[in-house]
């Protein structure tokens, strides 16, 4: 089992991981999108659990994505991820 300095790196493997699934579909994962562990910009309140901000609202031209810092469960932050990636495909 691969051990990850951080949350950050693991998401980072899991896009890796998770780019020939989308592919199978037809679907590309921006090679330049970037993931890291963060609150949605609605703050913690509004309950979001992960963003993804297009390359239009970038300033480097990227998708970025956050996941939130708050959830636990490995599969519920897949699932997050794999969700936000969607929104990375389609713009």
């Amino acid at each position: 089992m691969t051990v990850y300095p951080n949350r950050e790196a693991w998401l980072l493997a899991a896009v890796e991981l998770l780019k020939p699934i989308f592919a199978a579909k037809k679907h590309l994962v921006p090679d330049d999108c970037q993931v890291s562990c963060g609150f949605a910009s609605t703050g913690t309140r509004s309950h979001h659990i992960g963003q993804c901000w297009s390359r239009r609202s970038s300033t480097n031209d990227r998708n970025q994505i956050f996941i939130s810092p708050v959830l636990g469960d490995p599969v519920q932050v897949l699932d997050t991820l794999v969700h936000e990636l969607v929104h990375a495909v389609g713009g």
